[in-house]
């Protein structure tokens, strides 16, 4: 009993008002019954009070609410308000005093007990409170449970369907709430109710309750069952599969899974409490056999598939039970991969259902579970099954298709499954099943994806064993030939798949590859073989690789040989087509070279032909004349009608209607419009034959799948699999194409052939004049009366909707202009005909209401009306349900297309109508009529407002009138109100009853948990936030979008992260958001680790793993909101991310990271950085790592030290030796916070991060320098230690945690995955760009940066390993660049030595700087970067040495000789990379025998890519070439030796450099001049390039201040180059002519009146000019001259 407190002087609190008008319902119940919409409302607020109210004030009306709530339950009310008083009744014990549990529980007990029939809302209300109460105090009220099981078969024979559900309901909360500790009478007794009477009711919904209630034996250990108890139940499950009720079905398949993980684990099965003895648990041996494969392999008949698929659930429970659940290694996952692969076994021919259905299993159940280390080993185990002699091509194929999905997951190519690739993989090329061949070509492109390096010689090793393939084949025979054409076969679509790739790998391959595999192509398609089987053979292979090329390479590799591809198709299309048939030989294998000749045909109009390129006319002619052969030869082969050909003939079809597709405009082929239209118009005239089409679900509108038939569930993936229609055949998968389907073959070809026909019969439609279209459809209306009494009429009305559909969508983008009255009134006969039938299914209701929907877009206001008007008075007269339904439906489809405006008159009668026929008590009329409101709603706008609250009213009476908690009327509900939310927009007040009552209305119908009504849930969320932002603070929007985040659901992971959780993020302005963020992570761990009740045991995956992001998204709140992200959240990050259930799970933080890497950054960047430490590169050595809380709430009000300002802190420098422990220590770092061991934070744990997670969360990182802004804190340690000061809020600045920025960028860069390395050295050159310059106010007059030197220089060496790719090379080199220019190793002549020995190690074999795996324009951009390293050390140097006030340092001036000594190499290679660069970048052609120095840059791909690498190096390199510069063997030639010594004098190094000869002089110059006087057309680059010169002031000491070109002239880069190349040295050579005198002084001139001063660069360079005194004196006086006339 509730304890007793006093109440007087008490005042009354919000949750006391409602408890007293709640008690007056009741005491006013005999006169009056309770109005159902009244208790709702006051229970919703109940609900919302008892959440708010404090325990004290709860448990003074405690007693009171609970007799209440006790009241208005046995009264009888409906079910939402059942509901609703059950939730109160727990909330009030649990919050209250919860020793009123049990005399709570008793009384409903014995209410129960004498329950009568005749009362049944009673009963189920006191039934569903009793079962609410089981569910949160189960353990305290265990010894009720046989009563409460007797109870529940009392119950069960009740007659209302409800109250048996509700009992059920009741029973499996009382077995969850108890666990296994109640007596073994209880169970006993349960589980004979359960199999005795509910599995086998009438009601489909008591049939999924009791699904349920097994799931929940297995859940609790099965108490009380046995071997012989879980056999039969697992025996009732599989057929229980059979049932014609999907969610039956679904409910018993995880129930089946459930038992059978419980049955494989005896330890985890409970002992009941009782009298014994009970037997000894065992394990249930065959179970895995006898309940799944068997099964598997035996169904048969018209519900086959469905069998398979539960089956298919079934064991995905099953195997996540025994790895979430029973906590199995995920290693054991590997030995039920074997027995699930069995099942393909007997399969000697593919059936591509079954097939699909151990995929989904493979993939689901077993790789998404897998940690990297057992996936490696996996992959492994898949190649040895794929050797296995007695696997049937179906295993193989499973193999191979699962093992190109673990290699993407993986990322990477294991070194032991390298190992067996050739035995494995690569024999699968050649085996006799075209499928397994194809799937094995696939699997190496997934591997080429993967490693691209070995793409280069998979295609070189294919080409040759293709040549040699060719020759063997003219002489093989017998067994041996037929080999050898597999194996061509095979090598041809490994080769086309490679090809394909090559958009896809970030460094391409080298273009004679491609090259070679057209050139090999060509001859197999032009140089027959002596075998004419063998010749046939190799043609199809040369169109397949012409196919790949086609759609894959770029359009420029090819444009000069279109006209030499186009007549390939000449010598197979060319012929008499009946002369072709009548050749000898197997007429099979040349139709099969014609469709694939159409299908290359094809690719060559998608690449080469479109409506705005120049030369499509000319093109298109010859493809006409293709297609319209192709046709003739249909023509022929059709005629002929040999069974055996019906296949091939059937491909060649769908092939040749796919190419005319394919071109842009289908009046370019009108005359071909007859003989396409009597080959596609055949489902209609030989409707008996044809299959009916699948293509209903691709052309129907998305938004009203949930009316069927193809509902979206819990899994994209598996919806995917639901809707799979292949069978025993299929075409072949398109190795090139970018997007495969989800599995092998997924129609079969007499269903391809239907769609492609009805598709290619719809733009056809769309192409005829007004009687064209009129002969069309009344061949559709004479097929649609015809057959109406026949057994494929059903097929033909589908293939009719799918037509028309096809024909009016394409006529919406052909035909501006309305049709005709006799058109549009002809389609609506049709339509409103398929309607009138009634019994027709769901997708062909959908299809006839859009195509009345799209009849009145394409139709004038006044057709659009009058039709309107017709379907509402058909609408009034209408009997069958069906028809009503439907017609409503077309009502929403007009008003959606026709838009609000045009048909505003008519939205009152259109709303009168449905919402008169929405309050039938017929579930499918409602749901039906619901949608068609919707769209009503949805196209009306405000015109609707007016009718708001009667349609609000409406909703309440269906949820309210409903008993059987049938979802989707709950969802049509939901919609509806979100539909009305969109309408009020900001007009909904909060705290009104209007909205109080939607937002009840959404919650009551989310509390079932399932997907379609979370997904309304969600929706919900996202109207308030775009409409009615006013309405509800984002806290409560985040608590509502929870339960949804472990959904796997895309529609739902869309509407709630892209357009709820992030705009909420962006526009809230509510500071106490998340005032405590680790409370609020710490809450939602339970729906983050573990899958939610309605979407129980489903691995998360790709985009639907959302749970991770969850943490990163309230990091990226607080970041708004200034908030802190201390320690303790950044832990449970930690933890989210060390959830291993899925395989894309970590990456699936994409979504919810990346608005880090494009706004400013106020978060605590100390543990944004252990995070992204942790999960780059997963260290447990840093010895202590720093959290922090910026921000000073009530919770933390403490002054917080700054370890940067204490004199005391360890400043201690850490210079180690070079190994991977070469971070410094984190003690003492600059930052504000509190210290931890790392010990304490990151514990040792047993899970592997995975590859791509690690990767994404250093791409992130990298981001992090520049997404914090500019700032200026960010990146000056003095400012940021002086922000406290100032009052500012946030004072977490980037530059008190260089250190450990530094430390993550160079453990990511020396970490043993090659391919994130280049990350961290990257992140490295960024924090160079960002910090170069800052001082150290610790050491005035060096910089911050100087103590990371060690770090800086080890990266340099691990990058420019000789060993290192190009992307690591290139990468490092660049940092090189940035170490020795930005004065950071000043003073240290070994560091500078060690790094000028790296950069000049590649110069030395520079010849041998060659990547034959990748592009040429990898090799040229590497050589580019190292001669640009070389220049810019070079200018930095020469920096020094123009300052006369200030000496070089004495290890630069180390360098001078070596520079000397290289000059010559570097001279020669800087002068033709600068030709290269005014050949592509100037458009300069020097020479028309001119050799480039760069591979392949004549090449506009190569030439393309390398563009920015030169624009960015040819100012320094130009300046470069051009210090002390000295004419050709001036020594050896016949000059004075004053001459001489004066000119060794003029050098300011002392060092003569780059020798010049005469032309290369000329070239500078003329160089220098283009740029200068055409450098409109010339791009700076962005790199920080050192120069020589610049607008410097005078006078400074850091040389660095001279050497940022940002913001330079090009007559400020080039006239340094003038004044190196007019030095007296070059005069006296006579390189110097009058000519180049007048251009100099046109630079001088040009340059002076550029800068506008007398104190211009131009005058500083006249100045230093060494020429002789006469020409100086001239060119004075012109200058003089010149600059007067231009002022």
């Amino acid at each position: 009993m509730a304890k007793k407190y006093v109440r007087e002087n008490v005042p009354l609190s919000r949750f006391g008002v409602l408890v007293a008008q709640l008690e007056s319902i009741v005491a006013s119940a005999a006169q009056q019954p309770p109005d159902a919409l009244l208790c709702f409302d006051l229970l919703s607020d109940l609900i919302s009070a008892i959440d708010e109210e404090p325990k004290e004030s709860i448990m003074l009306w405690q007693r009171k609410c609970e007799d209440a709530l006790y009241s208005l339950l046995i009264l009888g009310a409906r079910r939402p308000v059942r509901h609703l008083a059950s939730v109160a009744m727990a909330m009030i014990i649990s919050k209250g005093d919860p020793i009123s549990i049990y005399s709570r529980a008793s009384s409903l007990q014995g209410f129960l007990s004498d329950g009568k029939k005749s009362e049944p809302q009673r009963v189920a209300g006191a039934a569903q409170c009793l079962g609410e109460l089981y569910k949160h105090f189960g353990r305290r009220i265990t010894s009720g449970l046989l009563e409460t099981t007797i109870i529940a078969t009392k119950l069960i024979k009740f007659n209302e369907e409800f109250v048996r559900q509700e009992a059920l309901h009741m029973l499996q909360n009382a077995l969850e709430g108890s666990g296994g500790s109640a007596a073994s009478s209880a169970y006993t007794e349960a589980y004979r109710l359960i199999m005795r009477f509910a599995i086998g009711d009438k009601s489909f919904v008591v049939r999924i309750a009791a699904a349920r209630c097994l799931k929940a034996f297995a859940n609790i250990g099965g108490p009380g069952l046995g071997l012989g108890e879980l056999d039969n139940s697992a025996s009732y499950c599989v057929k229980a599969l059979d049932d014609p009720v999907s969610s039956v079905r679904d409910a018993f398949a995880e129930a089946l899974g459930s038992l059978l993980a419980l049955g494989m684990n005896p330890e985890a099965q409970v002992q009941p409490r009782g009298k014994g003895p009970f037997p000894p648990a065992k394990k249930l041996e065959g179970g895995l056999q006898r309940h799944l494969a068997l099964p598997f392999a035996k169904a048969i008949g018209a519900r086959s598939k469905d069998i398979r698929v539960g089956l298919t659930l079934s064991w995905v429970f099953f195997l996540q039970a025994i790895r979430l659940k029973y906590l199995h290694p995920d290693s054991e996952l590997q030995n039920f991969a074997m027995e699930v692969m069995d099942m393909l076994r007997a399969d000697t021919s593919v059936d591509a259902h079954a097939l699909a259905c151990v995929l989904y299993i493979l993939r689901v159940g077993i790789t998404d579970q897998m940690t990297e280390p057992t996936q490696r080993s996996f992959l492994v185990f898949l190649g040895k099954q794929l050797q296995s002699p007695d696997a049937s091509p179906s295993m193989k194929i499973s193999a191979l298709r699962t093992l190109s999905y673990t290699l993407k997951t993986l990322g990477e190519v294991p070194f032991e499954f390298k190992e067996v690739l050739d035995n494995t993989v690569m024999a699968a090329v050649s085996h006799p099943s075209q499928l397994v061949r194809v799937e094995a070509a696939l699997a190496l492109r997934a591997l080429a994806e993967v490693d691209p390096t070995c793409v280069g010689g998979l295609i070189s090793y294919g080409v040759t064993t293709l040549n040699a393939l060719r020759e063997n084949v003219s002489f093989e025979k017998g067994s041996n030939l037929q080999f050898e054409l597999d194996s061509l076969h095979g090598q041809a679509t490994v080769l086309a798949a490679l090809v394909s790739v090559s958009p896809k790998i970030p460094l391409g391959y080298p273009a004679r590859l491609p090259r070679s595999v057209l050139e090999v192509s060509k001859k197999m398609l032009t140089e027959s073989s002596r075998n004419p089987v063998a010749s046939t053979v190799e043609k199809e292979a040369g169109w397949l690789l012409l196919s790949s090329l086609l759609a894959s390479m770029p359009k420029e590799e090819l444009e000069d040989q279109v006209f030499d591809i186009l007549s390939l198709w000449a010598t197979v299309f060319s012929g008499n087509p009946a002369h072709e048939i009548m050749q000898t030989g197997d007429l099979t294998y040349r139709i099969r070279v014609w469709s694939a000749a159409v299908d290359a045909l094809t690719a060559f109009v998608r690449f080469f032909i479109s409506p705005n390129a120049a030369n499509s006319r000319i093109l298109l002619q010859p493809v006409l004349v293709y297609l319209s052969s192709a046709l003739s030869y249909i023509s022929v082969a059709a005629a002929k009608e040999m069974p055996h050909l019906k296949p091939a003939v059937d491909i060649f079809i769908i092939k040749t209607l796919i190419a005319y597709q394919s071109l842009p405009d289908p009046l370019t082929y009108k005359n071909d419009h007859p003989q396409i239209i009597q080959l596609c118009a055949t489902p209609f005239r030989v409707a008996s034959g044809c299959e009916e089409s699948s293509c209903l679900r691709l052309l129907l509108d998305k938004r009203d799948a949930w009316l069927g038939p193809w509902i979206p569930g819990r899994d994209w993936f598996e919806d995917e699999l639901r809707a799979f229609q292949g069978g025993k055949d299929g075409l072949m998968p398109c190795v090139w194409e970018n997007e495969l389907s989800s599995f092998p073959q997924p129609e079969m070809i007499s269903k391809t052939l239907v769609n492609q026909m009805l598709l290619c019969f719809g733009v056809i439609f769309a192409a005829q004049d007004s009687s064209g279209m009129l002969a069309l459809l009344g061949i559709i209306e004479q097929r649609l009366k015809a057959g109406k009494k026949q057994s494929w009429h059903a097929a033909s009305v589908t293939n009719i909707c799918v037509g028309l559909l096809t024909g009016f969508k394409a006529l919406l983008s052909l035909r501006p202009q309305p049709l005709g009255p006799e058109i549009l009134g002809s389609a609506q006969a049709i339509f409103q005909s398929i309607l009138a039938e009634g019994d027709i299914c769901a997708s062909q209701r959908r299809a006839s209401s859009e195509g009345l929907g799209l009849l009145a877009r394409l139709g004038n206001d006044i057709f659009t009306a009058r039709m309107t008007r017709l379907l509402l008075g058909d609408l009034s007269g209408a009997t069958d349900s069906n028809y009503a339904g439907s017609i409503a439906m077309a009502l929403g489809c007009i008003h959606r297309s026709a838009g609000g405006m045009a048909l505003s008159t008519l939205v009152p009668a259109t709303v009168s109508s449905i919402s008169l026929l929405a309050k039938s008590s017929l579930a499918g009329l409602q749901i039906w009529s619901l949608h068609g409101l919707l769209l009503t709603i949805e196209a009306a706008g405000l015109s609707f407002v007016s009718h708001v609250q009667a349609t609000l009213g409406l909703a309440m009476d269906i949820l309210l009138s409903e008993e059987n908690g049938w979802v989707e009327l709950q969802q049509g509900v939901g919609r509806l109100i979100n539909a009305i939310v969109a309408v009020l927009g900001p007009e909904l007040a909060p705290g009104s009853i209007f909205f109080s009552r939607c937002k009840s209305v959404v919650a009551e119908i989310s509390s079932c948990q399932e997907t379609a009504t979370m997904l309304e849930s969600v929706r919900f969320t996202q109207q308030l936030v775009l409409f009615a932002p006013q309405a509800v603070s984002v806290h409560l929007h985040v608590q509502t979008l929870l339960p949804t985040l472990s959904s796997r659901q895309v529609s739902i992971i869309d509407e709630q992260i892209e357009d709820n959780l992030f705009h909420m993020l962006d526009e809230e302005t509510d500071s106490d958001l998340f005032s405590t963020p680790e409370a609020w992570l710490k809450l939602n761990m339970d729906a983050a680790l573990g899958p939610s009740k309605g979407c129980t045991a489903v691995v998360l995956r790709d985009r639907d793993a959302i749970i991770e992001g969850d943490a990163l998204l309230v990091v990226d709140a607080m970041r708004k909101k200034n908030l802190a992200v201390s320690w303790e959240a950044c832990t449970v990050i930690q933890d989210i991310l060390d959830w291993e259930s899925g395989t894309n799970h970590h990456y699936a933080i994409a979504i919810c990271i990346m608005p880090f890497t494009s706004i400013s950054l106020d978060i605590n960047m100390s543990s944004f950085c252990t995070i992204f430490l942790y999960v780059s590169v997963k260290k447990v050595k840093l010895t202590k790592v720093l959290a922090m809380s910026t921000r000073r709430t009530e919770h933390n009000k403490n002054e917080v030290k700054d370890p940067s300002n204490d004199p005391d802190g360890d400043t201690r420098l850490n210079f180690g030796e070079d190994d991977e422990n070469m971070v410094s220590s984190s003690e003492g770092m600059a930052g504000q916070g509190y210290i931890f061991e790392a010990s304490s934070i990151m514990r040792n744990r047993e899970k592997h991060l995975r590859y791509r997670t690690r990767v994404f969360a250093a791409e992130c990182l990298s981001h992090l320098p520049r997404a914090v802004g500019k700032n200026p804190a960010h990146f000056d340690l003095s400012l940021a230690r002086k922000q406290p000061a100032s009052g500012l809020v946030s004072c977490d600045w980037l530059v008190l945690h260089v250190q450990e920025l530094i430390s993550l960028a160079y453990q990511i860069s020396t970490i043993q995955f090659e391919n994130m390395q280049p990350i961290g050295v990257g992140l490295l050159s960024t924090i160079m760009d960002k910090f170069e310059r800052i001082p150290d106010p610790e050491l005035p007059g060096h910089l911050l940066l100087e103590q990371y030197q060690a770090q800086l220089v080890s990266a340099v060496r691990t990058a420019l390993d000789t060993s290192a790719g190009p992307i690591l090379l290139e990468a490092g080199l660049q940092l090189a660049t940035k170490i020795l220019t930005s004065g950071i190793i000043s003073g240290d002549q070994v560091a500078v030595k060690r790094i000028f020995s790296l950069i000049s190690r590649p110069l030395n074999d520079f010849n041998e700087l060659y990547y034959p795996s990748f592009a040429e324009w990898v090799s040229c951009k590497i050589k580019i970067r190292l001669l640009a390293a070389h220049a810019s050390l070079k200018c930095y140097t020469y920096a020094f040495l123009r300052r006369n006030h200030s000496g070089i340092p004495d290890e630069y001036l180390a360098l001078l000789p070596l520079f000397s000594k290289s000059s010559s190499i570097l001279g020669k290679y800087w002068i033709q990379v600068l030709k290269d660069y005014s050949y592509i970048c100037l458009c300069l052609h020097l020479k028309k025998n001119w050799n480039p120095f760069l591979d392949g840059i004549q090449s506009p791909l190569v030439s393309s890519k390398l563009q920015p690498c030169l624009e960015e190096s040819w100012p320094v390199i130009l300046q470069a070439l051009v210090l002390d510069a000295v004419p050709l063997n001036l020594e050896a030639k016949e000059h004075s030796k004053p001459i001489v010594e004066n000119t060794a004098r003029s050098l300011v190094s002392g060092y003569s450099m780059v020798e010049l000869e005469s032309g290369e002089f000329r070239f500078l110059w003329g160089f220098a001049l283009l740029v200068l006087f055409q450098g409109q057309h010339i791009t700076l680059g962005e790199s920080k390039l050192p120069l020589t010169y610049a607008k410097a002031k005078h006078g400074e000491d850091s040389p660095i201040e001279e050497l940022d070109p940002l913001g330079l002239n090009l007559y400020e880069i080039v006239l340094p180059v003038f004044q190196c190349l007019s030095t007296e040295r070059f005069f006296s050579v006579g390189f110097h002519t009058m000519d180049i005198s007048r251009e100099l002084l046109q630079v001088l001139s040009y340059s002076t009146y550029m800068d506008n001063s007398f104190n211009s660069l131009a005058i500083s360079v006249l100045s230093q000019l060494d020429f002789e005194t006469e020409m100086l004196s001239c060119l004075l006086h012109i200058l003089t001259t010149d600059c007067a006339e231009l002022s």
